[in-house]
């Protein structure tokens, strides 16, 4: 039930076509990009002109998540155009997302495909960036699952503005210019991380077998274990945190995360002013209450997620 030959155009440059039951088209700002199934497009990077917040977050359902999980994409997608479009775009009354064919999110681009994708919609042409779409943030964390070489043996930074390079192991940007991570409502799980333009993030692997991180399963407490003078490195939200026992406060390198001291005991993380451990407020990604830290002694610490952007810890450390 697709709508042949419908398009919906907007005075913020973004217009939206449905040539037929099988494929999308999108054109931001003069840029084309088409979507049909399974998922061949045709991209062109001129003119190279300022994407705005709404495209972005658009554009975050399109996110290489699709992956593995092109239905979650599909329903996060059809929420955001009945949401969106009657607001922002001139589109008929009787747009129905449901009407949307299945078939539209079958994403099966290879990584070289999305950087040159991304490369275009990210960035607003002379270099005052961060036009980053939010879709970089769910690509770089599949790169990194994917692929481990990515962070292997040395540190990456990713800042918003930061342009892509033409190979996948460039530095990605991680950003979105907004730095409105609360007031995003159901988009909120879209947006891993949300940060203002300069800021960064680091991610390394020094000191583990793999560099990889891996998500906490929201309030399931789970056990892991530190080496004497090892940090726990966490991303909570996009903000990485190096956190050690108060006795090893010295013992561990921070690998350019922010190093905290955990009192003994129980701890609470987040940027609520009351918690033991208290992250700074302008990382709005970060819930009031992030992650509950126990303390058993000997290295024994029990972690449960209380987030709602989630919590990944290092590989490595168990």
């Amino acid at each position: 039930m697709g709508h042949q030959g419908q398009n919906c155009n907007g005075d913020n440059g973004l217009k939206l076509q449905y040539p037929s039951e099988d494929a999308l088209v999108l054109e931001v700002a003069g840029r084309t990009v088409r979507f049909t199934d399974p998922a061949s497009f045709d991209f062109a990077l001129q003119p190279r002109a300022k994407v705005s917040l709404e495209t972005q977050l658009w554009l975050a359902a399109l996110s290489p998540e699709g992956v593995t999980n092109e239905r979650n994409n599909l329903r996060r997608l059809r929420r955001w155009l009945g949401d969106m479009l009657p607001q922002r775009l001139s589109a008929p009354k009787d747009l129905r997302p449901e009407d949307l064919p299945d078939g539209v999110l079958t994403l099966q681009a290879d990584e070289h495909q999305w950087v040159a994708l991304l490369q275009g919609l990210g960035t607003d042409g002379q270099g005052h960036g961060p036009f980053v779409t939010i879709a970089l943030v769910r690509f770089n964390e599949y790169l990194v699952e994917r692929d481990a070489s990515l962070v292997r043996s040395q540190r990456h930074q990713f800042r918003a503005g930061v342009p892509l390079g033409p190979s996948v192991t460039s530095p990605l940007p991680l950003a979105c210019g907004s730095g409105r991570g609360d007031s995003l409502g159901d988009t909120a799980e879209a947006v891993a991380s949300v940060f203002s333009a300069d800021e960064t993030a680091s991610v390394s692997d020094q000191g583990t077998p793999s560099g990889r991180w891996r998500p906490l399963a929201r309030g399931r407490p789970e056990r892991c274990s530190l080496s004497a003078g090892q940090a726990l490195h966490l991303n909570c939200a996009g903000v990485p945190l190096a956190l050690c026992h108060i006795a090893r406060q010295h013992g561990g390198e921070s690998l350019g995360a922010e190093e905290i001291a955990l009192k003994p005991g129980t701890n609470v993380l987040g940027r609520d002013p009351a918690c033991d451990v208290i992250v700074p407020g302008s990382h709005h990604s970060v819930s009031r209450m992030h992650v509950l830290i126990e303390d058993h002694g000997n290295g024994e610490l029990v972690l449960t997620d209380l987030s709602r952007n989630g919590t990944s810890i290092e590989v490595g450390t168990r």
